[in-house]
């Protein structure tokens, strides 16, 4: 996410260098000017503090009045911002296209940006081609990503969209490629802390998995994504890391009980052969996230933080057994 107040700071720097260049005399911000700098910051405290409706009216508002060529580009990605936060996926699409078609080579990073979060509505639209698209744009700047999404995040999400789409063998190049990064990582920083909390984070942000909803993707679908990116979830448990490990947990526990919920409605809905194909994927995944959880500080690329001792990781796989349990039962 594009840090709000940088914006800000941006904006207001820009507004008041025009005055220099202006004939003596006439040194003064047009109100124009001020009047969008204005709505523009009160906007962004809109969604700093999660009111996001009130954030997308200030926008839309800003849009229809002569808000400066320059800027539109940023205005359409916090409004983009706005309606992906409520789970409008096509709206917020169309405002991040907009963002990249309106960024200038100053706005590089923003339109950087865009393409990630351009992605991520594409994923959530069950849209993988778009997905991938938007994916390789982003890529290709990936120059001007915040270090955790260019080297972890992004060459996560571009694993599991070939996966998903059957390209298993490229799919693997940038799970290895992920690996790479991680060592690169733990080199890089020297502050163990920090060191957990980007890995961390990096895991959680691109292993977070839409709320799942029929017009979007199929149950199947899910569960496939689910079984890729349950890995990374587990592992930014296991780092212990104070801001993003009980997220993590959260993340996988929420998904599995979504799944549960529709299980059981396939089977109150005497829907039996979706029920038997989706109880048997479920347990496949359950087997597989158990599994890398024994050894997980080994085999995953964090030896370094061998001596974490992580309650959140404790409780994940203590809840995860139990639907491992449930459905193992022979007469379930």
């Amino acid at each position: 996410m594009l840090k709000r107040n940088i914006g800000i700071i941006f904006l207001t720097l820009s507004i008041l260098s025009c005055a220099h260049k202006e004939p003596k005399g006439t040194q003064k911000p047009s109100a124009n000017s001020l009047v969008f700098l204005k709505q523009f910051n009160q906007a962004s405290r809109h969604l700093d503090q999660l009111r996001y409706r009130k954030a997308i009216k200030v926008f839309k508002e800003i849009l229809t009045s002569s808000v400066p060529i320059k800027f539109q580009s940023l205005v359409w990605y916090n409004l983009g911002w706005g309606y992906e936060s409520l789970g409008k996926y096509k709206a917020a699409n169309k405002c991040y296209r907009k963002s990249i078609s309106k960024a200038s080579k100053a706005y590089a990073k923003l339109k950087a940006l865009s393409f990630v979060r351009l992605a991520n509505t594409y994923k959530f639209l069950n849209q993988p081609n778009q997905e991938l698209a938007a994916l390789l744009d982003a890529y290709k700047v990936k120059k001007y990503l915040p270090y955790f999404v260019s080297k972890i995040q992004l060459p996560i999400n571009l694993g599991v969209v070939y996966w998903v789409l059957g390209n298993h063998a490229v799919a693997k190049k940038f799970f290895l490629n992920v690996e790479k990064n991680i060592l690169i990582t733990k080199i890089k920083y020297r502050d163990p802390k920090k060191k957990i909390n980007i890995i961390a984070k990096a895991f959680y942000l691109s292993s977070k998995l839409p709320r799942w909803a029929k017009k979007y993707k199929t149950i199947d679908r899910y569960v496939e994504e689910l079984f890729v990116l349950q890995i990374y979830l587990l592992r930014a448990t296991a780092l212990n890391s104070p801001e993003w490990s009980v997220k993590a947990s959260k993340e996988l526990l929420n998904s599995y009980k979504l799944i549960f919920k529709v299980l059981k409605q396939q089977k109150t809905n005497k829907e039996l052969a979706k029920y038997k194909v989706l109880k048997k994927n479920i347990l496949y995944n359950l087997n597989k996230v158990l599994a890398s959880s024994k050894d997980i500080k080994a085999s995953q690329n964090l030896k370094s933080f061998q001596n974490i001792k992580s309650i959140p990781l404790k409780g994940l796989v203590k809840q995860l057994k139990k639907y491992q349990a449930y459905l193992q039962k022979k007469k379930h």
